[in-house]
């Protein structure tokens, strides 16, 4: 990833729904940033309840989305090999400062 310059396109945003918030989702909006989050199920309940007035759902793309999820798994697998990859830096029982 790039600097980012005002004025370029930016990259669309794939979230769990932990983010799936208003602030976070007119945020994005403000900057023309594409999500796709999944809505959650008390988010999709209380727009239903409001019927016409609780607006359409937010776009979501289930092709990118599944994506993400190969992205995260293939992360964690990364990160369970840290120690091993660190362990050379605690051999005085210390963290050196750059893998702290």
């Amino acid at each position: 990833m790039g600097r980012w310059a005002a004025g370029d396109p930016a990259e669309p945003v794939l979230a769990d729904k932990d983010y799936s918030f208003r602030a976070i989702r007119t945020w994005l909006r403000a900057r023309h940033i594409t999500a796709t989050i999944p809505e959650r199920r008390d988010q999709q309940a209380n727009r239903l309840r409001r019927g016409r007035a609780g607006g359409r759902p937010p776009a979501f793309d289930t092709v990118a989305y599944p994506r993400r999820n190969v992205v995260k798994r293939c992360s964690n697998r990364l990160r369970q090999f840290r120690a091993i990859a660190f362990a050379p830096c605690r051999s005085r029982g210390k963290r050196c400062r750059r893998c702290a």
